[in-house]
């Protein structure tokens, strides 16, 4: 099933349902996140964010670079609602406000 959602930017993205096999995936070796800087010394302010990973068989990393924090934003959004539905019963995560308000009884 697919679902469409509007960003805060009015930028229609793509989601499906959920996946199923048969899929041609690799396992996650290491991923980070890291501010990005335009110069080598880090003497200007950062001005994307990286999220870089490394996979299983492959020798280049794949980097997601987010250039604005509503896309940055819509990502984490998606990971939270998502993280949800696999997991109901985890414990909430720094910074998923609705999940500690409700733990919190707020």
């Amino acid at each position: 099933m697919k679902r469409k959602r509007k960003s805060k930017r009015n930028i229609i993205t793509q989601q499906n349902g959920p996946l199923t096999a048969p899929l041609h995936t690799k396992e996650v070796k290491q991923f980070r996140v890291a501010s990005w800087c335009p110069d080598l010394e880090a003497k200007e302010p950062p001005e994307q964010v990286h999220f870089v990973l490394e996979l299983e068989g492959e020798t280049r990393a794949i980097v997601m670079r987010f250039k604005s924090p509503d896309t940055l934003g819509d990502l984490i959004e998606q990971f939270i609602e998502y993280r949800r539905e696999v997991w109901p019963n985890a414990e909430p995560v720094k910074g998923d406000i609705d999940a500690n308000r409700q733990v919190n009884g707020l």
